[in-house]
């Protein structure tokens, strides 16, 4: 399945760098707990080593997650590399949930063709794009403030093309004039079979939302509860798959991981209809959406009392999720974005400027 295409680099989170440079590749056994993000980001690399291309994953990784993505896909990215600029030509592959300066700076001042996979809408848990970013608190925040036409089109300006999983946070670009490609998720490790229900609800304590999901929960008091603690691996399906339903408050974020594993496994969510970035699509077959934890808990309620309701919901979930998650659509899809990637005609100058200020820096080095 080979696929003609200059090297490609996917960052993910950590690893040490100097000066201007992509940062290490370092496989670490401590690694357990890692964002749904940053496996998103590994499956994205393990993609293009099963589609024949050249590719470098990069960061502080996780072994045991790594290997479990790669066994099962059965090729690997290339990892264990310590800190380089980025080379003219080649296509680098970054986060939107960066700090301002921080890779964005080396690839726009190297000759290497950068792509920022939008894994949340900008500004959400990355910069903006704009003057006087900072941080937002999720729970409180103004949904309004985040993935603005401006943000979108500071980066396309910026010679970056964009990509996402999500269908909303596509349409928000085209909105705003800027082309988002759509690569959607996958995955090449099989999903567990869904297990008997023992539970009303699941709760996932380790969560951004569990606070708002455990304010449901005391609407409930007569649902039985599965409380999942902190799980390390690569998917939280099997634990997840006792509950009936999984209450997701999530009030702003790119496509839910969790709300996808729980579907595959027939545990049905309930989630927010507010999320501006996600479409009833991206939400997935089986998920039932709701305007806000009032009627959250109503619908939690009315579905325990309506068992065959749940069942259909289940059944459609578990086949939605499957098809969201298709290993061998997902390759096409990334393909396709692969080969619309546009070479810069200011490649050359932007590396030339980059060379420069390593070299200005190297110098006071050298003269201090």
């Amino acid at each position: 399945m080979g696929l003609a295409s200059p090297r490609v680099v996917v960052c993910s989170l950590g690893g040490q760098r100097g000066f201007l440079e992509l940062p290490e590749s370092v496989v670490s056994n401590d690694r357990e707990a890692i964002s749904g993000g940053e496996r998103s980001l590994y499956e994205l690399a393990t993609a293009f080593a099963v589609l024949g291309v050249e590719v470098e994953l990069r960061g502080q990784l996780s072994a045991s997650i790594l290997s479990t993505i790669t066994g099962a896909a059965g090729a690997r990215p290339a990892v264990g590399l310590p800190p380089r600029r980025p080379e003219t030509g080649e296509i680098v592959i970054l986060p939107e949930g960066l700090p301002p300066s921080d890779l964005f700076l080396t690839c726009h001042l190297s000759g290497a063709r950068t792509v920022v996979l939008l894994l949340g809408p900008p500004g959400l848990c990355g910069w903006s794009f704009l003057t006087g970013w900072a941080p937002p608190d999720l729970v409180t925040m103004d949904t309004a403030t985040v993935g603005t036409p401006a943000s979108y089109r500071a980066m396309a300006a910026l010679g970056f093309t964009l990509w996402s999983a999500a269908r909303g946070i596509a349409e928000a670009g085209r909105r705003a004039g800027v082309r988002v490609t759509r690569i959607g998720t996958g995955t090449p490790v099989p999903f567990p079979d869904p297990p008997a229900k023992t539970a009303d609800i699941a709760l996932i304590e380790a969560n951004r939302w569990f606070p708002l999901a455990a304010e449901v929960a005391k609407r409930l008091p007569r649902a039985s509860v599965l409380s999942i603690p902190y799980q390390p691996g690569y998917s939280l399906s099997e634990v997840i798959g006792p509950g009936r339903i999984l209450p997701w408050p999530s009030r702003v974020e790119g496509m839910s991981r969790v709300e996808r594993e729980a579907r595959a496994v027939g545990t049905v969510p309930i989630a927010l209809d507010t999320n501006p970035f996600v479409t009833a699509r991206d939400h997935g077959q089986g998920t039932v959406l709701v305007g806000d934890l009032d009627g959250m808990a109503r619908e939690i309620d009315r579905l325990l009392n309506n068992p065959d309701e749940v069942a259909v919901l289940a059944k459609q979930a578990v086949a939605g999720a499957r098809t969201d998650a298709d290993w061998s659509r997902f390759l096409k899809r990334v393909s396709t974005a692969l080969s619309l990637v546009p070479r810069s005609d200011a490649a050359d100058a932007r590396a030339e400027f980059g060379r420069h200020l390593v070299a200005a820096m190297k110098g006071e080095v050298d003269a201090g």
